[in-house]
């Protein structure tokens, strides 16, 4: 992530403003943090050049916030203002701000006075311009958060942090895997030249939002190209970096202010859908001045979640726009592997301070053979990285149950995992862990790569049901929490994401996850009835990317899903729609016809349907067949709606008269499926009968669109009213969803809201278009009510339910967050998370929550 101009800078005297500027300073330091604030006695370390460290802070800085109390003017010993004398800081500081055409903010202290332009130096009289704000003492409570707010505001650069991963940190002794990993660039990045180019034109063409997909096998170099890219955009004076995991809506909501061209980078997009789907909708109001946004996705294939860009209602991007970028092997690995091999050596040799000398000397030895191993750049540059480790720590046998040097010769991958598993062993001593043999360990990192986790007591919860931890007291699991957690610290430094995170890079995690599987069968299984609904997702996605490699990977799946059939399926048959991964929606759909579930099985036909030569389809369709009315209903409205979705693209295109008929029988074929108490189908109608209506309009059927868009308001206006939104003093209702606050209510009832805004929004249109203009001025007043509602209980909603995890909840009851339509029938049967799984100190579900 590159914006030059990212701190906070205070500006006070010590004698008048310095108690106020370090409660300032502790206030934004514990929501900016500490690298984004500079305060002069705090961030001048001893030794430091004063005048040099202050003019670096102020280059870096996008406000200046100028402390104000009563003895701001003071005068000195010799009766001269401070402020007018050329040594004094304060006056310089605010000056060069001032130039700089940096926003300065001024503090005023209690009852403190803006100063007049005529009682300052001509070189800052423009602060008796500037907008203040207040801090008084009495009013601490009020004036801190509206101070902040206005640095939102003034400063839309302060969100970046939020939004963008942090670079690396400064190179320490750390795992071997780290230097294979693509932020690490250890290896200098080259080539690439065509895939960079369309990259440039894809970015530089067009002034609105624009969507590019990179796709291509594990170890490729998508990352690193990926990476590449936004760095070469940031030099050229973009806001480009990679999507931090911890950023939200509202973090990404505020870059619409910034100024420039944005470029984000979302890896691993297969499993982030529905964030980059609400990302889009979220940058979608940026103005004209902001210029350029981008959005580059990252992932092994396009899947069927890209179709999830293209739903109208989540974005300005069609499928259609989305430009997709497929990469194949590298130049440098299928024209001349041998010298990417000498320059991999080379470049990590540096790293590791190995001689140049030597790396060469194992170049000369080992070139011959890398034909055999250089399957991708990945593998080429692990080659490189054990050939060096190999001329430092022997292999010969790690004597605990690792592999033994045959083994890891004929595997790339699992050979450095030897070299990684013996730094485990090391960097485990300072921790004194008890017992620290290398089946634990490996069951450890294991577990952090397989379950991941938000909270540290998901991951101390799975680390404790480890066969390999059996019996052990709570201080030693939190030791060996601790350790994996200072070895894979929280990616991107992720604020309040206390469990590890994965060992990467992914491939490498993957196979350690297979190679641990395979060597201790019954690891798993004791912790899948603890996994929360975050967790569960992330194992699917980790089992899914990796069975293709390993195919014995495909039982653990099912013996997962077999734990909870009727709850895990529909998030099993959405991982396999991320990956577009065939293995595992079989695995899903036998899973299933195991459990015997009819309604299960009426739900994945609907949700997704099959192709008539699948196998297991006439099997599928026979069970659903028995299913009761309500579960066929809700069958019947999904089907439907898939069928809306292409009925939403053909009209955009011009085809609006075209798909009228189709439009009318899927609103009356709805019609008689909906029933009144039921989330899904009745949102479906609503959103057939506002299609229907846009179609109308569309073809000059003026009177009838007026009629069905009515219609529609008053559907949506129903489901709103039935789960209504959060506010000042009151979290979400539980509603009619089922659904407590904390396991996703507020986010139903957000995305109800909107529904009823757009349908809103059209009828304000179909009027114009009947020349009823007083009736679309009342249209176009509610709807901007209604955003505006929207956009303050969307601070509720994220203060109550973190995104991700009221997806992956929603998902595990059966229901995706895409469709919203948990059934309060369903919940009967289906276990909700564990009461307490938010975790020590967490607010728990309200009372007839889920």
């Amino acid at each position: 992530m590159t914006v030059k101009r990212h701190g906070i800078f205070l500006n006070f005297r010590s004698r008048d403003g310095g108690y106020p500027a370090a409660l300032l300073d502790g206030e934004l330091t514990r929501i900016f943090g500490d690298e984004h604030v500079f305060r002069s006695s705090r961030s001048i370390p001893p030794g430091a050049t004063f005048p040099e460290v202050l003019r670096a802070a102020l280059d870096q800085s996008c406000v200046l916030l100028a402390v104000i109390g009563p003895d701001w003017l003071r005068r000195g010993e010799d009766g001269r203002r401070l402020i007018d004398q050329d040594g004094d800081w304060v006056r310089a500081e605010i000056a060069t701000a001032l130039k700089a055409r940096i926003p300065v903010i001024p503090v005023l202290l209690d009852d403190t006075q803006r100063p007049a332009a005529d009682a300052l130096p001509g070189d800052i009289a423009g602060l008796a311009d500037c907008q203040a704000v207040y801090l008084r003492s009495r009013h601490i409570d009020p004036d801190l958060p509206y101070l902040v707010g206005k640095l939102w505001q003034v400063a839309p650069a302060l969100t970046a942090h939020r939004v963008f991963t942090p670079p690396p940190g400064p190179d320490e002794e750390e795992p071997p895997s780290v230097l294979l990993r693509p932020e690490r660039a250890a290896v200098p990045f080259h080539g690439r030249v065509d895939e960079l180019r369309r990259l440039h034109s894809w970015a530089t063409t067009g002034t609105d939002t624009a969507v590019c997909l990179v796709t291509g096998p594990a170890g490729q170099g998508k990352s690193r190209l990926a990476r590449q890219f936004a760095e070469s955009m940031s030099r050229a004076g973009w806001v480009a970096g990679f999507l931090h995991p911890a950023a939200d809506d509202e973090d990404v909501r505020r870059l619409r202010e910034l100024h420039g061209r944005l470029l984000i980078v979302v890896d691993n997009a297969e499993g982030e859908a529905v964030r980059v789907g609400s990302m889009l909708a979220a940058l979608a109001g940026r103005a004209p001045r902001s210029s350029s946004t981008r959005v580059l996705m990252v992932a092994r294939s396009p899947g069927l979640w890209l179709e999830t860009l293209s739903y109208a209602e989540q974005g300005p991007v069609t499928l259609s726009e989305v430009e997709t970028i497929t990469l194949g092997p590298p130049e440098a690995l299928t024209r001349d592997p041998r010298q990417e091999l000498r320059r991999a050596l080379l470049a990590l040799a540096a790293h590791l301070q190995v001689p140049e000398s030597e790396a060469l000397r194992i170049w000369n030895a080992t070139h011959q053979n890398v034909l055999a191993q250089a399957e991708s750049m990945l593998a080429l540059h692990t080659t490189a990285l054990n050939g060096l480790l190999d001329n430092v720590y022997p292999i010969r046998s790690l004597g605990d149950g690792g592999p033994s040097t045959s083994r890891a010769d004929r595997d790339t991958v699992r050979h450095m995992l030897a070299h990684e598993r013996r730094y485990w062993r090391r960097s485990a001593q300072p921790f004194e862990l008890p017992d620290p043999y290398i089946d634990r360990l490996d069951a450890v990192v294991c577990a952090a790569t397989l379950f991941g986790g938000e909270h540290p007591d998901e991951a101390e919860a799975v680390l404790a049901a480890l066969p390999t931890m059996r019996g052990e007291r709570g201080h030693v699991i939190d030791r060996y929490l601790r350790w994996v957690r200072h070895m894979q610290p929280p990616a991107g430094g992720a604020e309040g994401q206390i469990a590890p995170s994965a060992l990467r890079p992914d491939l490498v995690g993957e196979e350690l996850v297979a190679m641990v599987l395979a060597s201790q069968p019954g690891l798993a299984t004791p912790a899948w009835p603890l996994l929360s609904p975050t967790q569960a997702l992330r194992t699917l996605l980790v089992l899914g990317r990796a069975a293709p490699r390993h195919p014995h990977l495909l039982r653990y799946v099912t013996e997962f899903l077999s734990t909870d059939a009727a709850g895990l399926a529909s998030v099993g048959m959405w991982v396999a729609d991320q990956l577009d991964q065939p293995m595992l929606r079989a695995a899903v759909v036998e899973t299933v016809l195991r459990a015997g579930d009819p309604d299960t099985a009426a739900f994945l036909n609907g949700r997704w349907p099959f192709s008539a030569g699948h196998p297991t389809d006439s099997r599928l369709l026979d069970l659903a067949a028995t299913a009761g009315p309500a579960a066929r209903a809700d069958q019947t409205a999904r089907i439907a709606t898939d069928r809306l979705r292409g009925l939403v693209r053909r009209a955009a295109q011009g085809g609006a008269r075209d798909v009228l008929p189709e439009a009318a029988e899927l609103v009356e074929q709805l019609r008689h499926c909906s029933e009144p108490g039921d989330l899904a189908s009745r949102r479906a109608l609503g959103h057939a009968v506002s299609v229907w209506g846009d179609c109308l309009l569309l073809t000059g059927a003026r009177e009838s669109a007026v009629t069905a868009i009515q219609e529609a308001v008053s559907i949506r206006r129903e489901l709103s009213r039935r789960h209504p939104l959060p506010g000042p003093g009151y979290p979400t209702p539980t509603g009619a969803s089922g659904l407590s606050p904390r396991t996703g209510a507020g986010w139903v009832a957000r995305l109800l809201a909107e529904d009823l805004a757009q349908s809103v929004w059209s009828l304000g249109h179909a009027w114009s278009a009947v020349n009823r203009y007083e009736e679309a001025a009342q249209a176009f007043a509610e709807t901007s009510q209604l955003y505006n509602t929207l956009m303050l209980a969307i601070l509720y909603v994220t203060a109550e339910c973190n995104s991700i995890s009221a997806t992956a909840a929603m998902l595990r009851h059966r229901h995706t967050l895409l469709s919203f339509a948990l059934r309060p029938d369903a919940l009967e049967s289906v276990p909700l998370p564990r009461p307490d799984w938010a975790g020590p100190g967490r607010d728990q579900p309200s009372a007839g929550g889920g």
